[in-house]
């Protein structure tokens, strides 16, 4: 379903922030200098909180947002050549008039990217066209930077995540859902309305926006009508998953933004709120304000606030701090079935 479920986001344009900035990536030399440093204040943290966005789950082939290849910056550019096209000169008694818009189209975003393509149709007359990956979130698996990061918790070095990815891929990296607040859902998880517990699908349910999804509930006398997980633009952020976000962000002493530009309130600032409330009760002590870094391939309006910046791709980070940690091997996480599958083992009450 990761085909439809940007576009079932009531969004505007508005909503979707800066869109395409141009991706920086640092020399070698300095990315192993900068990861080397964010291994040594991890070792250092008292408390670690990891803050995850799109850009970690790229390398599975799911799209992000506002990258120069992302779904809403493409859909931009689409809109923008249909204009152009539409404004030429052209009677639309011309037979060959709709064909050729299509494959120009067709060609552009095969030029901007080879892992998407148009799918076009009857929504192409009404000037609708929509962008899809090579990969659907039922397919996508867990990258480098999922399963160091898993590892990290394991080894009691990230003691919470936060993430704003509905890919279930922290989940399937085999982080507990104790540890992992997805404060803007899941697609594969329903919750009952009634008691809250949580079911995990092997498909996405579908559907955004809180919606039941006609299960019911099947804890012990329950029988309460489940709903899809997955919020639309417009939603108050889950509880207790924003809770729970809150809650750690402000006992963090180590705060490592991966893959986010973070243009959303209010996630944008829980790296900054334990720091700010700290340093404003001078209740920090000897350990300082807690640290940020923010690791990202396009620069952020947040970067001025941080302790260390590092442009470069998340899973090359990962793997130099997975080494300078002695973790162990870092490839991507595979499933040999469903029952091996760390998603599906997960059915507790929120």
């Amino acid at each position: 379903m990761c085909d439809t479920y940007a576009a079932q986001l009531s969004t505007t344009d508005a909503d979707k922030g800066l869109c395409g900035l141009p991706e920086i990536e640092e020399a070698a030399e300095k990315i192993k200098e900068k990861s080397i440093l964010l291994a040594t204040w991890i070792a250092e943290s008292h408390f670690t909180v990891f803050h995850t966005g799109a850009g970690i789950s790229t390398a599975a082939g799911l799209p992000d947002f506002r990258g120069p290849n992302g779904v809403w910056t493409l859909e931009n550019k689409q809109r923008r050549a249909s204009d152009d096209t539409r404004k030429r000169k052209r009677k639309q008694t011309d037979p060959n008039h709709e064909a050729s818009a299509v494959v120009k189209v067709q060609l552009f975003c095969n030029l901007v990217d080879q892992s998407f393509h148009i799918r076009v149709g009857a929504m192409f007359a009404k000037g609708q066209t929509s962008i899809i990956p090579a990969v659907g979130f039922s397919q996508a698996r867990p990258t480098t930077t999922h399963v160091v990061i898993a590892q990290l918790v394991a080894a009691r070095r990230v003691q919470h995540i936060i993430s704003q990815n509905v890919d279930g891929l922290h989940l399937r990296s085999g982080v507990p859902r104790g540890q992992l607040s997805e404060v803007h859902g899941n697609v594969f998880m329903e919750r009952c309305i009634n008691c809250a517990t949580e079911y995990f699908r092997d498909v996405p349910t579908g559907s955004v926006g809180l919606v039941r999804t006609g299960n019911k509930c099947t804890a012990g006398r329950c029988r309460g009508r489940l709903r899809d997980c997955t919020l639309d633009w417009d939603q108050e952020l889950p509880e207790p998953d924003y809770r729970n976000a809150r809650v750690a962000a402000n006992k963090a002493t180590l705060h490592v933004v991966l893959g986010t530009s973070l243009q959303l309130v209010p996630t944008r600032d829980l790296p900054f709120v334990g720091n700010r409330r700290r340093h404003r009760q001078g209740q920090h002590g000897d350990r300082g304000k807690p640290r940020v870094v923010i690791c990202n391939l396009q620069a952020t309006k947040k970067d001025k606030h941080a302790d260390l910046v590092i442009h470069a791709r998340v899973d090359t980070v990962m793997r130099i701090v997975a080494s300078q940690l002695g973790l162990g091997d870092t490839g991507e996480h595979q499933e040999d079935s469903k029952d091996d599958d760390p998603l599906l083992q997960h059915k507790d009450t929120a």
